[in-house]
């Protein structure tokens, strides 16, 4: 098949699988086309996205419960309603401290193809997340946890530097906007 032709066809099965988006969303694609040709590399399996930065050790625990008490000590300030709503009041049992590998992104994705790159080390426990936090006082940092109702999900902490805290919230892994280069993304090792 000549390349018009199978690019034309690719066009086609983008356009009959794209996901549901209003009026105002597709036309932030129209007027940003560079943002859109970055997302869309984001999508191809063929870009080495991660660069390995390290491991950090951090504590388990015999019984963590995600509630305020353990959101402070992790320095988290906010926490979004997706977060609250899905994660608050989950508890994880018999979890051993463990090392995660941290990653830095470096170029924008959207969540399948960096959890494609880190395969079966892509989910993390929740109180490991939080843990990793307490020791950390930067950036963007993503991490693909279970909810309490076993659903996977792409939880990010931001930190403000001037209240110095996290701000941490949730979103699908089928979000359609991705995440910035430089962002750290936490696996196990």
């Amino acid at each position: 098949m000549d390349r018009q032709k199978q690019t034309g066809k690719f066009i086609s099965r983008i356009a009959e699988n794209l996901p549901e988006m209003n009026k105002e969303a597709m036309q932030r694609w129209i007027d940003d086309p560079q943002g859109l040709q970055e997302y869309l590399r984001g999508l191809s399996p063929e870009f080495d996205l991660l660069k390995f930065v390290g491991t950090v050790r951090v504590d388990g625990a015999e019984r963590f419960v995600c509630d305020d008490e353990a959101l402070k000590k992790a320095n988290v300030g906010w926490t979004g309603s997706n977060f609250d709503r899905l994660f608050k009041g989950k508890v994880e049992e018999n979890v051993s401290a463990t090392e995660l590998n941290i990653h830095k992104l470096k170029k924008p994705s959207v969540d399948q193809p960096i959890r494609k790159e880190l395969g079966d080390k892509e989910e993390i426990h929740l109180v490991h997340f939080l843990n990793f936090l307490k020791n950390q006082n930067g950036g963007w940092c993503i991490a693909y946890i279970r909810d309490k109702k076993g659903k996977l999900w792409a939880v990010r902490a931001c930190w403000f530097s001037v209240d110095r805290y996290w701000d941490v919230a949730a979103r699908s892994v089928k979000h359609p906007f991705g995440w910035s280069a430089g962002s750290r993304v936490v696996s196990r090792k």
